[in-house]
C-alpha cells in the first residue's frame, strides 16, 4: 500500500513538472499563446451551448437571459487567461528583445572576430570586427571559404593544424597563422576553433574566435633582431679584438654585420688627405655582400671621392657631427641619388667611425631589393658596431706603431752588438763561459 502511494505521488510530480512545461512553453512562444487562447475559447464555447441546452429544459429562462448568464459566468476566465498571457508574452517579449540588443551589443563590440562555419569550410557568421582587422567586409567573406583569407605561404601549415581537431582527436585548436589583410599584405591572427556538432554526432562545422596579434608579433621579431644584432656585435668585437690583421678582421666582421642585419651589402669608407692641403677625400676599402648582389669594391668612382663635392658634401657635414645618414634613396637629394641609384641602393644607413674623436670614416649598411626601416633600437646597436671597429682600429694602430718601435730597437741593439766581442774561456772546473768587451 506504501508503495503504491509513492507510486500515485511520483505520477502527480510528473504531471505537474509536465503541465508546468507546457505553460512556459506556451508563455515564451506567441504562437502558441494565442492557438492556447483560441482553444480555451472554442472550449468554452462548446460548454457553454452544452449549459445552454441544459438550463433551457430544466428551466424557465428563455434563451437570451440563458446566455447572458452564460456570458457573465464565462467571462471571467477568458479575460483573466487573456489578461494573464498578454501580460506574460509582454513580458517574454520585452526580455527577449533586451537580451537581444545586449547580445548584439557585445558581438558588434568585441575587438575578437566571432565566426562560425559550415562542414565545408564556408563563413556562415562574422561579427564587424573581421572588418576591422582584415580589411574585408562581411559581405564579400561571408559564404567563402576560409582558407581562401589564410595567406597563401600558411595554408598547407593550417590544414596541418586543423587536421586533429576535424579527425576529432582534439576538442579545440589553438595556433598562430597569418591572414591576408585586404591592403597591407597580411597580419597575424591567433586562432581558436572547436566544432559544432549536431544532435546526431555529425559535424555540422566550427565556431570560434580570431584574435589579432600582429603588433606583439611585430614587437618579437624586434626583439629577435635586436638579441640577434647584439650578438653578432659581440662576436665581430672578439674577433677585432683578437686578430691582428686588420684585413682579415675587418672582412670578417662585415660579413657578420651583415648577416645579422640581414642587409643586402655591408662596408666601411676610409677618408684620407690630399698631400699639402686640409681638403678631405674617402674611399671604400671593406666590402661584404649577400649571394646575388653585385659587389662595388672595385668601383673606382667609389676611390677618392672628393667631400666638397656636390653629391656628398652634405654627408661630410652630418657624419662629422656624429649623426648617420639614413633614409631611402627616393627621398635623397638628385646629385646623391646620381650616385647611389647606379649601385642598386633602395635604402641605405651610414654610421660615422670615430678614432679619438676623429672623423676617421664611416660603416655602410646597403638594402638593394626593399626599403628598410631601421628602428631606434637596430641604430643604436649600428653606433655600438661603428665604436667596436673604431676601438679595433685604435688598438691595432697602437699594437703595429709598438711593434715599429720595438723592431727600431732591436735593429739598434744589433747595429751595436756588431762593435762588442765575445771571447771564449775554460774556468778551473773545466766549464765554458763567455765574456764580453769591446773589440
Amino acid at each position: 500500500m506504501q508503495k503504491t502511494d509513492t507510486i500515485r505521488k511520483g505520477n502527480r510530480r510528473d504531471l505537474a513538472g509536465y503541465c508546468k512545461k507546457i505553460v512556459k512553453t506556451i508563455l515564451n512562444y506567441p504562437v502558441y499563446t494565442i492557438l492556447f487562447m483560441l482553444l480555451t475559447i472554442a472550449l468554452i464555447d462548446m460548454v457553454g451551448c452544452y449549459f445552454r441546452h441544459y438550463l433551457g429544459q430544466k428551466t424557465v429562462l428563455t434563451g437570451g437571459y440563458i446566455d447572458l448568464l452564460l456570458l457573465s459566468v464565462l467571462m471571467i476566465p477568458i479575460l483573466l487567461a487573456s489578461t494573464f498571457c498578454v501580460k506574460n508574452y509582454m513580458t517574454a517579449r520585452e526580455y527577449n528583445q533586451k537580451t537581444k540588443e545586449e547580445y548584439e551589443s557585445v558581438i558588434n563590440n568585441i575587438k575578437e572576430v566571432i565566426f562560425q562555419t559550415d562542414a565545408k569550410g564556408l563563413w556562415t557568421f562574422l561579427n564587424p570586427a573581421w572588418g576591422e582587422i582584415t580589411g574585408f567586409s562581411i559581405e564579400e567573406s561571408i559564404h567563402r571559404n576560409f582558407i581562401e583569407f589564410v595567406y597563401p605561404e600558411d595554408r598547407e601549415r593550417n590544414i596541418a593544424l586543423f587536421q586533429p581537431l576535424i579527425e576529432k582527436k582534439k576538442e579545440y585548436c589553438r595556433h598562430e597563422i597569418r591572414y591576408l589583410h585586404k591592403h597591407r599584405g597580411f597580419c597575424w591572427i591567433e586562432v581558436f576553433a572547436r566544432l559544432t556538432i549536431d544532435e546526431e554526432g555529425k559535424i555540422v562545422g566550427t565556431s570560434g574566435t580570431l584574435m589579432d596579434i600582429t603588433q606583439r608579433k611585430v614587437m618579437e621579431q624586434e626583439l629577435m633582431k635586436k638579441e640577434k644584432l647584439l650578438q653578432a656585435i659581440a662576436e665581430a668585437t672578439i674577433i677585432l679584438l683578437q686578430t691582428l690583421d686588420r684585413d682579415k678582421a675587418f672582412n670578417r666582421a662585415l660579413e657578420i654585420f651583415g648577416k645579422a642585419t640581414g642587409t643586402d651589402r655591408v662596408y666601411i669608407f676610409q677618408n684620407h688627405s690630399a698631400p699639402n692641403t686640409e681638403d678631405f677625400f674617402t674611399s671604400q676599402k671593406y666590402e661584404w655582400c649577400k649571394e646575388g648582389i653585385e659587389p662595388q669594391i672595385h668601383n673606382e668612382e667609389l676611390q677618392n671621392l672628393y667631400y666638397r663635392n656636390i653629391g656628398v658634401k652634405r654627408w661630410y657635414e652630418i657624419l662629422a657631427s656624429g649623426e648617420l645618414v639614413i633614409g631611402a634613396v627616393e627621398d635623397f637629394p638628385s646629385q646623391e641619388r646620381f650616385i647611389l641609384e647606379p649601385q642598386g641602393i633602395i635604402s641605405l644607413a651610414i654610421v660615422p667611425i670615430f678614432v679619438d674623436d676623429l672623423f676617421w670614416g664611416f660603416l655602410g649598411f646597403d638594402d638593394c631589393i626593399e626599403i628598410r626601416k631601421w628602428t631606434a633600437s637596430e641604430i643604436a646597436l649600428l653606433y655600438a658596431a661603428a665604436a667596436s671597429m673604431g676601438g679595433a682600429i685604435k688598438r691595432i694602430d697602437n699594437e703595429t706603431h709598438i711593434q715599429a718601435l720595438l723592431k727600431n730597437d732591436f735593429k739598434h741593439t744589433v747595429q751595436n752588438l756588431q762593435n762588442l766581442v765575445f771571447k771564449c774561456k775554460r774556468g778551473d772546473n773545466r766549464e765554458i763561459y763567455f765574456t764580453l768587451f769591446e773589440g
